[in-house]
Protein backbone atom coordinates (compact mmCIF):
# COMPACT_ATOMS: atom_id res chain seq x y z
CA UNK A 1 0.00 0.00 0.00
CA UNK A 2 1.14 3.44 -0.96
CA UNK A 3 2.26 5.72 2.37
CA UNK A 4 1.43 9.74 2.61
CA UNK A 5 3.74 11.68 4.30
CA UNK A 6 4.63 15.90 5.05
CA UNK A 7 7.25 15.16 6.66
CA UNK A 8 10.61 16.98 6.15
CA UNK A 9 11.63 14.59 3.07
CA UNK A 10 8.99 16.15 0.97
CA UNK A 11 9.85 19.53 1.37
CA UNK A 12 13.41 18.39 0.50
CA UNK A 13 12.61 16.30 -2.25
CA UNK A 14 9.88 18.64 -3.87
CA UNK A 15 12.45 21.76 -3.60
CA UNK A 16 15.05 19.86 -5.50
CA UNK A 17 13.04 18.69 -8.29
CA UNK A 18 11.28 21.92 -8.45
CA UNK A 19 14.91 23.26 -8.81
CA UNK A 20 16.33 21.23 -11.54
CA UNK A 21 13.19 21.65 -13.67
CA UNK A 22 10.80 24.44 -13.66
CA UNK A 23 9.88 27.38 -11.98
CA UNK A 24 6.36 26.72 -11.40
CA UNK A 25 5.34 27.62 -7.64
CA UNK A 26 4.32 24.18 -5.90
CA UNK A 27 3.13 23.69 -2.32
CA UNK A 28 5.99 22.10 -0.36
CA UNK A 29 3.53 20.65 1.66
CA UNK A 30 2.22 18.06 -0.96
CA UNK A 31 1.43 14.61 -0.12
CA UNK A 32 3.69 12.15 -1.19
CA UNK A 33 3.56 8.54 -2.74
CA UNK A 34 5.67 6.55 -1.80
CA UNK A 35 5.39 2.78 -3.13
CA UNK A 36 7.82 0.97 -0.64
CA UNK A 37 7.35 2.05 2.80
CA UNK A 38 10.87 0.72 3.86
CA UNK A 39 12.51 3.02 1.02
CA UNK A 40 11.43 6.59 1.20
CA UNK A 41 14.09 7.54 -1.10
CA UNK A 42 11.71 6.37 -4.06
CA UNK A 43 8.78 8.47 -3.06
CA UNK A 44 7.18 10.93 -5.36
CA UNK A 45 4.52 14.16 -5.60
CA UNK A 46 1.40 13.44 -5.76
CA UNK A 47 0.56 15.74 -7.79
CA UNK A 48 2.90 15.78 -10.91
CA UNK A 49 5.21 18.48 -11.81
CA UNK A 50 5.17 19.42 -15.51
CA UNK A 51 7.99 20.73 -17.34
CA UNK A 52 9.07 22.06 -21.23
CA UNK A 53 10.21 17.97 -21.36
CA UNK A 54 7.66 14.84 -21.59
CA UNK A 55 8.31 13.33 -18.18
CA UNK A 56 6.46 9.59 -17.12
CA UNK A 57 3.10 10.05 -15.53
CA UNK A 58 4.25 7.70 -12.03
CA UNK A 59 0.99 5.63 -10.47
CA UNK A 60 -1.89 7.21 -8.93
CA UNK A 61 -0.10 10.99 -9.41
CA UNK A 62 -2.88 13.65 -10.00
CA UNK A 63 -2.55 15.51 -13.35
CA UNK A 64 -3.03 19.35 -13.26
CA UNK A 65 -5.27 20.54 -15.93
CA UNK A 66 -3.84 21.94 -19.50
CA UNK A 67 -0.76 20.01 -20.39
CA UNK A 68 -0.49 18.02 -22.61
CA UNK A 69 -0.58 14.11 -22.37
CA UNK A 70 0.51 11.65 -24.46
CA UNK A 71 0.87 7.63 -24.18
CA UNK A 72 4.07 6.75 -25.58
CA UNK A 73 3.36 2.86 -27.06
CA UNK A 74 7.16 1.48 -26.83
CA UNK A 75 6.34 1.69 -23.18
CA UNK A 76 3.26 2.01 -22.34
CA UNK A 77 3.73 4.81 -20.06
CA UNK A 78 2.12 7.79 -19.71
CA UNK A 79 4.04 11.12 -20.31
CA UNK A 80 3.19 14.99 -20.03
CA UNK A 81 4.66 17.97 -20.05
CA UNK A 82 4.02 21.99 -20.16
CA UNK A 83 2.27 23.86 -23.59
CA UNK A 84 4.60 24.86 -25.87
CA UNK A 85 4.74 28.99 -26.45
CA UNK A 86 2.86 28.40 -29.43
CA UNK A 87 0.06 26.59 -27.54
CA UNK A 88 -0.25 28.95 -24.73
CA UNK A 89 -0.47 32.13 -27.14
CA UNK A 90 -3.62 29.99 -28.17
CA UNK A 91 -6.82 30.98 -27.01
CA UNK A 92 -7.64 27.21 -26.81
CA UNK A 93 -7.08 25.94 -23.45
CA UNK A 94 -8.40 22.33 -23.57
CA UNK A 95 -5.86 18.92 -22.78
CA UNK A 96 -4.40 18.24 -25.84
CA UNK A 97 -3.70 14.39 -25.85
CA UNK A 98 -1.27 13.50 -27.87
CA UNK A 99 -0.69 9.26 -28.98
CA UNK A 100 3.08 8.44 -30.04
CA UNK A 101 3.87 5.11 -31.26
CA UNK A 102 7.23 3.60 -31.69
CA UNK A 103 8.95 2.02 -34.32
CA UNK A 104 7.65 -0.89 -34.63
CA UNK A 105 6.00 -1.58 -37.55
CA UNK A 106 4.64 -5.07 -37.73
CA UNK A 107 2.24 -5.42 -39.74
CA UNK A 108 0.87 -8.67 -38.97
CA UNK A 109 -2.76 -7.89 -38.25
CA UNK A 110 -4.14 -11.09 -37.33
CA UNK A 111 -2.37 -11.11 -33.56
CA UNK A 112 -1.81 -7.61 -32.90
CA UNK A 113 -3.17 -6.59 -29.76
CA UNK A 114 -4.88 -3.21 -28.85
CA UNK A 115 -2.43 -0.74 -28.98
CA UNK A 116 -4.21 1.05 -26.05
CA UNK A 117 -3.79 -1.99 -23.72
CA UNK A 118 -2.08 -1.19 -20.64
CA UNK A 119 -0.21 -3.30 -18.28
CA UNK A 120 -3.16 -3.15 -15.96
CA UNK A 121 -6.84 -3.14 -16.53
CA UNK A 122 -7.29 -0.93 -13.54
CA UNK A 123 -10.07 1.81 -13.30
CA UNK A 124 -7.33 4.53 -14.00
CA UNK A 125 -6.01 2.82 -17.01
CA UNK A 126 -9.32 2.92 -18.76
CA UNK A 127 -9.87 6.60 -18.00
CA UNK A 128 -6.48 7.11 -19.88
CA UNK A 129 -7.90 4.87 -23.22
CA UNK A 130 -11.04 7.08 -23.24
CA UNK A 131 -9.53 10.26 -23.11
CA UNK A 132 -7.20 9.70 -25.66
CA UNK A 133 -9.57 8.07 -28.29
CA UNK A 134 -12.13 11.28 -27.68
CA UNK A 135 -9.24 13.29 -28.68
CA UNK A 136 -8.50 11.06 -31.79
CA UNK A 137 -11.84 11.36 -32.62
CA UNK A 138 -12.29 15.03 -32.17
CA UNK A 139 -15.13 14.16 -29.60
CA UNK A 140 -15.01 17.17 -28.24
CA UNK A 141 -17.26 19.41 -30.27
CA UNK A 142 -16.90 22.61 -28.51
CA UNK A 143 -12.96 22.88 -29.08
CA UNK A 144 -10.30 22.15 -31.39
CA UNK A 145 -7.53 19.43 -30.21
CA UNK A 146 -4.34 20.29 -30.88
CA UNK A 147 -2.11 18.17 -33.29
CA UNK A 148 1.35 18.79 -34.99
CA UNK A 149 0.88 18.91 -38.79
CA UNK A 150 5.06 17.59 -38.42
CA UNK A 151 4.50 14.85 -36.47
CA UNK A 152 2.54 12.09 -37.83
CA UNK A 153 2.53 9.40 -34.60
CA UNK A 154 -0.79 11.26 -33.80
CA UNK A 155 -3.90 9.58 -35.28
CA UNK A 156 -5.21 13.12 -36.55
CA UNK A 157 -1.99 14.28 -38.10
CA UNK A 158 -1.40 10.89 -39.59
CA UNK A 159 -4.98 10.91 -41.39
CA UNK A 160 -4.39 14.71 -43.17
CA UNK A 161 -1.24 13.48 -44.09
CA UNK A 162 -3.80 10.51 -46.16
CA UNK A 163 -5.87 13.07 -46.89
CA UNK A 164 -3.91 15.07 -48.40
CA UNK A 165 -1.25 13.04 -50.22
CA UNK A 166 -0.82 13.37 -53.83
CA UNK A 167 -0.07 10.57 -55.62
CA UNK A 168 2.54 12.39 -58.22
CA UNK A 169 4.74 12.68 -55.69
CA UNK A 170 5.23 8.58 -55.02
CA UNK A 171 8.59 8.85 -56.21
CA UNK A 172 9.94 12.02 -53.53
CA UNK A 173 11.19 9.40 -51.12
CA UNK A 174 10.91 12.38 -48.58
CA UNK A 175 6.75 12.60 -49.30
CA UNK A 176 6.88 8.50 -49.55
CA UNK A 177 8.33 7.86 -46.28
CA UNK A 178 5.94 10.06 -44.50
CA UNK A 179 2.97 8.55 -46.56
CA UNK A 180 4.36 5.32 -44.86
CA UNK A 181 5.01 6.74 -41.01
CA UNK A 182 1.25 7.99 -41.54
CA UNK A 183 -0.18 4.68 -42.33
CA UNK A 184 1.94 3.32 -39.67
CA UNK A 185 0.30 5.34 -36.66
CA UNK A 186 -3.24 4.91 -38.41
CA UNK A 187 -2.55 0.77 -38.34
CA UNK A 188 -2.03 0.53 -34.95
CA UNK A 189 -4.75 2.70 -33.95
CA UNK A 190 -7.21 1.28 -36.22
CA UNK A 191 -7.67 -1.58 -34.12
CA UNK A 192 -9.72 0.00 -31.19
CA UNK A 193 -12.90 -0.57 -31.87
CA UNK A 194 -13.72 3.49 -31.67
CA UNK A 195 -10.63 4.31 -34.06
CA UNK A 196 -11.60 1.76 -36.21
CA UNK A 197 -15.29 3.20 -36.66
CA UNK A 198 -13.96 6.67 -37.14
CA UNK A 199 -11.47 4.82 -40.76
CA UNK A 200 -15.00 3.87 -42.37
CA UNK A 201 -17.00 6.86 -41.12
CA UNK A 202 -14.79 9.45 -42.77
CA UNK A 203 -15.51 9.58 -46.66
CA UNK A 204 -12.34 11.39 -47.47
CA UNK A 205 -9.93 9.25 -45.66
CA UNK A 206 -11.30 5.83 -46.85
CA UNK A 207 -11.70 6.76 -50.59
CA UNK A 208 -7.91 7.68 -50.43
CA UNK A 209 -7.34 4.49 -48.87
CA UNK A 210 -8.59 2.53 -51.27
CA UNK A 211 -7.60 4.63 -54.40
CA UNK A 212 -3.78 4.36 -53.22
CA UNK A 213 -3.81 0.95 -52.85
CA UNK A 214 -5.97 0.02 -56.23
CA UNK A 215 -3.80 2.50 -58.68
CA UNK A 216 -0.23 2.09 -57.20
CA UNK A 217 1.76 -0.86 -57.63
CA UNK A 218 3.91 -0.05 -54.18
CA UNK A 219 3.41 -3.38 -52.72
CA UNK A 220 4.50 -2.10 -48.94
CA UNK A 221 1.96 0.93 -49.07
CA UNK A 222 -0.46 -1.40 -50.35
CA UNK A 223 -0.15 -3.80 -47.98
CA UNK A 224 0.13 -1.38 -45.11
CA UNK A 225 -3.65 0.55 -46.59
CA UNK A 226 -5.16 -3.47 -46.52
CA UNK A 227 -4.01 -3.85 -43.14
CA UNK A 228 -5.72 -0.44 -41.68
CA UNK A 229 -9.09 -1.37 -43.38
CA UNK A 230 -9.01 -5.07 -42.38
CA UNK A 231 -8.38 -3.85 -38.65
CA UNK A 232 -10.75 -1.03 -38.84
CA UNK A 233 -13.40 -3.75 -39.71
CA UNK A 234 -12.53 -7.24 -37.99
CA UNK A 235 -14.97 -7.68 -34.78
CA UNK A 236 -16.29 -4.25 -35.11
CA UNK A 237 -19.85 -4.32 -36.46
CA UNK A 238 -19.89 -0.59 -35.95
CA UNK A 239 -17.09 -0.17 -38.40
CA UNK A 240 -19.08 -2.37 -40.78
CA UNK A 241 -22.29 -0.49 -40.19
CA UNK A 242 -20.77 2.79 -41.15
CA UNK A 243 -19.76 1.46 -44.50
CA UNK A 244 -23.65 -0.13 -45.66
CA UNK A 245 -25.54 2.74 -44.31
CA UNK A 246 -23.57 4.87 -46.59
CA UNK A 247 -21.07 6.56 -44.33
CA UNK A 248 -18.43 6.93 -46.77
CA UNK A 249 -20.17 8.30 -50.05
CA UNK A 250 -20.14 6.57 -53.10
CA UNK A 251 -19.22 3.08 -51.56
CA UNK A 252 -20.93 0.03 -52.65
CA UNK A 253 -20.22 -3.97 -51.15
CA UNK A 254 -20.80 -5.66 -54.41
CA UNK A 255 -18.33 -3.13 -56.04
CA UNK A 256 -15.78 -3.11 -53.05
CA UNK A 257 -16.04 -7.00 -53.34
CA UNK A 258 -15.65 -7.42 -56.52
CA UNK A 259 -12.45 -4.96 -57.15
CA UNK A 260 -10.55 -6.75 -54.52
CA UNK A 261 -11.31 -10.53 -56.37
CA UNK A 262 -11.20 -8.97 -59.94
CA UNK A 263 -6.73 -8.65 -60.22
CA UNK A 264 -6.65 -10.63 -56.91
CA UNK A 265 -4.51 -13.56 -59.22
CA UNK A 266 -1.93 -10.66 -60.00
CA UNK A 267 -1.27 -9.52 -56.46
CA UNK A 268 1.52 -10.91 -54.16
CA UNK A 269 0.66 -13.55 -51.89
CA UNK A 270 0.56 -10.95 -48.63
CA UNK A 271 -1.95 -8.93 -50.52
CA UNK A 272 -4.07 -11.89 -51.31
CA UNK A 273 -4.34 -13.16 -47.61
CA UNK A 274 -4.99 -9.01 -46.58
CA UNK A 275 -7.99 -9.09 -49.73
CA UNK A 276 -9.67 -11.97 -48.56
CA UNK A 277 -9.70 -10.80 -44.98
CA UNK A 278 -11.07 -7.66 -45.69
CA UNK A 279 -14.02 -9.76 -47.31
CA UNK A 280 -14.37 -12.22 -44.51
CA UNK A 281 -14.48 -9.50 -42.20
CA UNK A 282 -17.27 -7.63 -43.99
CA UNK A 283 -19.13 -11.28 -44.44
CA UNK A 284 -19.50 -11.03 -40.53
CA UNK A 285 -22.36 -8.76 -40.93
CA UNK A 286 -25.58 -10.75 -41.67
CA UNK A 287 -26.93 -8.80 -44.72
CA UNK A 288 -23.65 -9.24 -46.16
CA UNK A 289 -23.57 -12.76 -45.81
CA UNK A 290 -27.24 -13.08 -46.96
CA UNK A 291 -26.85 -11.06 -49.95
CA UNK A 292 -24.00 -11.88 -51.74
CA UNK A 293 -22.70 -14.70 -50.06
CA UNK A 294 -25.53 -17.43 -49.59
CA UNK A 295 -27.15 -20.27 -51.64
CA UNK A 296 -30.18 -17.87 -52.43
CA UNK A 297 -27.60 -14.96 -53.35
CA UNK A 298 -24.66 -16.19 -54.53
CA UNK A 299 -22.44 -13.89 -56.38
CA UNK A 300 -19.64 -13.12 -53.85
CA UNK A 301 -19.68 -16.83 -53.45
CA UNK A 302 -19.37 -17.62 -56.92
CA UNK A 303 -16.21 -14.69 -57.67
CA UNK A 304 -14.49 -16.08 -54.41
CA UNK A 305 -14.95 -19.90 -55.44
CA UNK A 306 -13.80 -18.74 -58.98
CA UNK A 307 -10.53 -17.03 -58.10
CA UNK A 308 -9.84 -19.72 -55.27
CA UNK A 309 -7.56 -21.86 -57.74
CA UNK A 310 -5.45 -19.20 -58.33
CA UNK A 311 -4.87 -18.09 -54.74
CA UNK A 312 -1.49 -18.69 -52.01
CA UNK A 313 -1.98 -21.00 -49.95
CA UNK A 314 -2.89 -18.88 -46.80
CA UNK A 315 -5.10 -17.16 -49.18
CA UNK A 316 -7.31 -20.45 -49.72
CA UNK A 317 -7.14 -21.11 -46.07
CA UNK A 318 -8.74 -18.18 -45.13
CA UNK A 319 -11.37 -18.90 -48.22
CA UNK A 320 -12.04 -21.99 -46.09
CA UNK A 321 -12.34 -20.17 -43.05
CA UNK A 322 -14.47 -17.61 -43.96
CA UNK A 323 -16.94 -20.77 -45.49
CA UNK A 324 -16.67 -22.50 -42.24
CA UNK A 325 -17.68 -18.59 -40.96
CA UNK A 326 -20.84 -18.73 -42.99
CA UNK A 327 -21.74 -22.58 -41.43
CA UNK A 328 -22.45 -23.32 -45.49
CA UNK A 329 -20.87 -26.48 -44.66
CA UNK A 330 -20.62 -29.17 -42.35
CA UNK A 331 -17.15 -30.72 -41.55
CA UNK A 332 -17.31 -34.97 -42.48
CA UNK A 333 -15.31 -34.94 -38.81
CA UNK A 334 -18.03 -34.43 -36.32
CA UNK A 335 -15.64 -33.04 -33.60
CA UNK A 336 -12.64 -31.77 -35.24
CA UNK A 337 -9.25 -32.16 -33.06
CA UNK A 338 -5.97 -30.43 -33.08
CA UNK A 339 -4.94 -32.80 -35.81
CA UNK A 340 -7.90 -31.55 -37.77
CA UNK A 341 -7.31 -28.06 -37.32
CA UNK A 342 -3.57 -28.83 -38.85
CA UNK A 343 -4.67 -30.34 -41.82
CA UNK A 344 -7.25 -27.56 -42.33
CA UNK A 345 -4.28 -25.59 -42.45
CA UNK A 346 -2.20 -27.47 -44.94
CA UNK A 347 -4.72 -28.72 -47.46
CA UNK A 348 -7.73 -26.31 -47.82
CA UNK A 349 -8.31 -28.15 -51.45
CA UNK A 350 -9.83 -30.98 -49.56
CA UNK A 351 -11.80 -28.43 -47.66
CA UNK A 352 -13.26 -26.74 -50.37
CA UNK A 353 -13.61 -30.25 -51.96
CA UNK A 354 -16.41 -31.12 -49.11
CA UNK A 355 -17.55 -27.87 -49.66
CA UNK A 356 -18.75 -28.35 -52.74
CA UNK A 357 -19.52 -31.73 -53.10
CA UNK A 358 -21.76 -31.92 -49.77
CA UNK A 359 -23.78 -28.36 -51.37
CA UNK A 360 -24.31 -30.72 -54.94
CA UNK A 361 -25.39 -33.76 -52.90
CA UNK A 362 -27.94 -31.51 -51.44
CA UNK A 363 -29.22 -29.36 -54.28
CA UNK A 364 -28.05 -26.22 -52.75
CA UNK A 365 -28.28 -24.67 -55.52
CA UNK A 366 -31.20 -22.79 -57.20
CA UNK A 367 -29.89 -22.22 -60.58
CA UNK A 368 -28.46 -24.69 -63.19
CA UNK A 369 -25.66 -22.97 -64.38
CA UNK A 370 -24.38 -21.74 -60.37
CA UNK A 371 -24.64 -25.87 -59.97
CA UNK A 372 -22.61 -26.29 -63.39
CA UNK A 373 -20.00 -23.68 -62.68
CA UNK A 374 -19.40 -25.85 -59.20
CA UNK A 375 -19.93 -29.24 -60.68
CA UNK A 376 -16.66 -27.34 -63.20
CA UNK A 377 -14.67 -25.97 -60.19
CA UNK A 378 -15.12 -29.10 -58.19
CA UNK A 379 -13.66 -31.41 -61.40
CA UNK A 380 -10.79 -29.23 -61.94
CA UNK A 381 -10.08 -29.13 -58.37
CA UNK A 382 -10.20 -33.21 -58.12
CA UNK A 383 -8.39 -33.18 -61.92
CA UNK A 384 -4.97 -31.42 -60.02
CA UNK A 385 -5.01 -33.52 -56.54
CA UNK A 386 -5.71 -37.11 -57.83
CA UNK A 387 -5.71 -37.31 -53.59
CA UNK A 388 -8.78 -35.87 -53.58
CA UNK A 389 -11.51 -38.36 -52.84
CA UNK A 390 -15.42 -38.23 -54.27
CA UNK A 391 -17.79 -38.49 -51.24
CA UNK A 392 -20.85 -41.13 -51.70
CA UNK A 393 -23.30 -38.81 -50.90
CA UNK A 394 -21.99 -37.10 -53.95
CA UNK A 395 -21.43 -40.31 -56.24
CA UNK A 396 -25.12 -41.14 -55.62
CA UNK A 397 -25.84 -37.63 -56.65
CA UNK A 398 -24.02 -37.32 -60.22
CA UNK A 399 -24.95 -40.69 -61.17
CA UNK A 400 -28.83 -39.46 -60.69
CA UNK A 401 -27.97 -36.78 -62.78
CA UNK A 402 -25.95 -38.06 -65.39
CA UNK A 403 -28.86 -40.23 -66.30
CA UNK A 404 -31.75 -37.28 -65.82
CA UNK A 405 -29.86 -35.19 -68.27
CA UNK A 406 -29.24 -38.05 -70.56
CA UNK A 407 -33.27 -37.54 -72.04
CA UNK A 408 -32.76 -34.00 -72.82
CA UNK A 409 -30.95 -34.92 -76.30
CA UNK A 410 -34.29 -35.61 -77.26
CA UNK A 411 -35.69 -32.08 -75.98
CA UNK A 412 -35.75 -29.31 -78.74
CA UNK A 413 -35.40 -26.77 -75.74
CA UNK A 414 -31.88 -27.61 -74.67
CA UNK A 415 -28.99 -25.71 -76.33
CA UNK A 416 -25.89 -27.08 -77.36
CA UNK A 417 -24.15 -25.35 -74.97
CA UNK A 418 -26.01 -27.13 -72.27
CA UNK A 419 -25.55 -30.85 -74.42
CA UNK A 420 -22.00 -29.99 -74.49
CA UNK A 421 -22.01 -29.80 -70.40
CA UNK A 422 -24.19 -32.71 -70.10
CA UNK A 423 -21.56 -34.23 -72.28
CA UNK A 424 -18.82 -33.19 -69.54
CA UNK A 425 -20.44 -34.51 -66.72
CA UNK A 426 -20.93 -37.77 -68.10
CA UNK A 427 -16.90 -37.63 -69.15
CA UNK A 428 -15.88 -36.54 -65.51
CA UNK A 429 -17.91 -39.08 -63.57
CA UNK A 430 -16.16 -42.00 -64.75
CA UNK A 431 -12.52 -39.90 -65.58
CA UNK A 432 -12.15 -37.83 -62.33
CA UNK A 433 -14.88 -39.11 -60.14
CA UNK A 434 -14.99 -43.30 -60.80
CA UNK A 435 -13.09 -45.59 -63.19
CA UNK A 436 -12.05 -44.12 -66.28
CA UNK A 437 -12.66 -47.76 -67.73
CA UNK A 438 -16.25 -47.38 -67.40
CA UNK A 439 -16.73 -44.46 -70.05
CA UNK A 440 -16.69 -46.24 -72.95
CA UNK A 441 -19.72 -48.81 -71.76
CA UNK A 442 -21.60 -45.69 -70.42
CA UNK A 443 -21.12 -44.10 -74.04
CA UNK A 444 -22.10 -47.54 -75.65
CA UNK A 445 -25.22 -47.48 -73.62
CA UNK A 446 -26.34 -44.27 -74.72
CA UNK A 447 -25.45 -44.58 -78.43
Amino acid sequence: MFLKSKSLLSIVLLLAQLAATSPTIVDVEEELICPDSNNPTICYPKVFIPTNDWQIIKPDQDIPAGLHVRLNLETGEREAKLMSKEDAESNDQDEAVVVVGGDDNNDNSDNKDDVFATKSNDDHANKLKHEQIASALHINKNKKVRVSHGDLTDFTSAVEKVEEYDQSKLDDVTEKERLIKALDTINDLSHDIELGEQVTSNTVLFNKLVDLASTNKDELIEEKIYNIITASLRNNPGAITNLLNGKVSGFNVANFINSLLDDISQSPDTIQKRKIGIIQALAQDPSVAQQYFSYEHPNGLNQLIKVYPTLSLDAKIRVVHLLEDLNLWQNNKEKRSDEDEEETETDPDSNLSQFIQQSLARNKFGNENDANAYFSHLAELHKSDKSLKPSSDFLQWLSKEVELRKDRKKRNDVSQQDLDFDRFMLEARHEIFGNPMGLRKATADEL
